[in-house]
């Protein structure tokens, strides 16, 4: 679990100071890193609803 952590801790993007918009990975130097964390972990890209399609998934 500890691993897990890490893993999130590295690749969230800062929201707010003076780093806004980059993640502890960006500052390292690492430029081409993932933001999404499970993208990291090689988990697919989540994928948005669009509202036209959540009354359809709740109906099924």
């Amino acid at each position: 679990m500890v691993a897990l952590l890490a893993v999130w801790h590295n690749h969230r993007v800062f929201t707010r100071g003076i780093h806004k918009g980059l993640s502890p990975l960006h500052l390292s130097g690492m430029t081409d890193a993932p933001t999404d964390w499970l993208v990291a972990l090689d988990y697919p890209p989540a994928v948005a609803v669009t509202p036209h399609a959540a009354p359809l998934a709740q109906a099924a």
